[in-house]
């Protein structure tokens, strides 16, 4: 039985337009890329909600989900080559700092060093977004700057809305999302998903 993925479900809806609107053949690729990133974001945003409430930590999972797939959108980042062990290693980082951040207290006594790899995770972004390696020609020097710029206005705007009185309370949430995300545009990160050439950039 064939596995419809974002990527295949993309490619044909794609496909589908171009018969019916040919004019839009030159933007064939941005417009699979478009559906594909929606397709993979909702099927995630639902697989996570289903996962996190059992376990009673649907919000916090909501939060780093948004928070770091905001970032991502502009910074881009690598992923594992197969969507479904992309989305597994997705699923348990989104719900193992879901966890730590309901049912334990060791983040407050971290908190000058959680302030410390979000400096850190600024400098990274600042240095290495956007990682485009999948579609960086889909994209001009200029358009990069432009995400990179996106990227960092991004980043401080999340910090800035952790100390808001309805976020505060999911500051780590997003603080932890940050920093994953900014990790994913690093040589480790690139290291530790090559592993077995699993890897793609997106």
């Amino acid at each position: 039985m064939r596995i419809l993925t974002p990527n295949k479900i993309s490619i044909k809806v794609a496909n589908t337009i171009i018969v019916h609107h040919p004019e839009l053949n030159k933007k064939k690729d941005e417009i699979r890329y478009g559906l594909e990133w929606i397709i993979s974001g909702l099927f995630q945003v639902v697989l996570t909600i289903i996962a996190a409430i059992p376990l009673g930590v649907a919000l916090e999972a909501i939060v780093i989900l948004i928070s770091g797939a905001v970032l991502r959108m502009f910074s881009g980042g690598a992923h594992a080559r197969g969507y479904f062990r992309c989305l597994f290693l997705s699923l348990i980082q989104i719900i193992g700092i879901s966890l730590v951040v309901k049912y334990t207290t060791v983040l407050d006594e971290y908190t000058y060093f959680c302030l410390f790899l979000l400096f850190i995770s600024i400098i990274i972004i600042f240095i290495k977004a956007p990682v485009l390696h999948k579609k960086k020609d889909m994209f001009t020097d200029k358009e990069k700057r432009k995400l990179k710029y996106l990227s960092l206005f991004t980043f401080g705007t999340l910090y800035a809305f952790s100390y808001l009185p309805y976020l505060s309370e999911f500051q780590y949430c997003i603080w932890l999302s940050l920093i994953l995300q900014s990790f994913t545009l690093t040589f480790v990160w690139e290291k530790i998903l090559s592993y077995g050439e699993n890897f793609i950039y997106k």
